[in-house]
């Protein structure tokens, strides 16, 4: 899915249909892992260093190893931003704990997996500007923040998926 030809997984370029990931990553099976999603102007991250200040405040409140310095995570959105020739653009980038042994307890030794895939953009259509959109306050509500840190990207995002439907459902 998506629009990425070229993705990275774990430092490596590959084409997106061939990219794959072990079926007992810990993001897959327990959503155990963190997400930056950064806008493309130019060939530049936008506001890049309060991007990575923020993973690292996610993987640190969970206890995931940063696996790279900053210049590390540059480097891989430059390369990855000319493997699709792309200037304006969004780059996911997802980091797991990697793969572990089933059961809840975080291996200690773990490798995290580390994802990276960009897509173009192209902005919004010009309509929503003039017309505006509509929006519900949808029925599902997110845990409360002693529950789950309200600061951590994490890979959790099932809250949101329901809420968005939710709204389609409502038109």
């Amino acid at each position: 899915g998506g629009d990425a030809a070229i993705v990275s997984v774990n430092g490596k370029l590959q084409p997106a249909a061939k990219a794959r990931i072990s079926i007992f990553d810990r993001g897959l099976l327990y959503g155990d892992g963190v997400f930056e999603t950064l806008r493309i102007y130019d060939g530049r991250p936008f506001r890049f260093q309060d991007h990575c200040q923020r993973l690292q405040r996610s993987t640190r409140s969970i206890g995931l190893r940063l696996p790279h310095p900053a210049a590390w995570f540059r480097r891989q959105i430059d390369t990855l931003l000319r493997a699709n020739r792309l200037t304006n653009a969004l780059v996911r980038l997802t980091l797991t704990r990697g793969v572990g042994p089933i059961g809840l307890e975080p291996p200690s030794t773990a490798a995290p997996t580390i994802i990276l895939f960009a897509r173009p953009f192209t902005g919004y259509p010009r309509l929503l500007y003039r017309r505006g959109l509509t929006a519900i306050i949808a029925s599902i509500r997110r845990p409360p923040p002693d529950a789950t840190p309200p600061d951590v990207k994490s890979l959790g995002y099932l809250v949101g998926i329901l809420a968005k439907r939710e709204a389609a459902r409502q038109g």
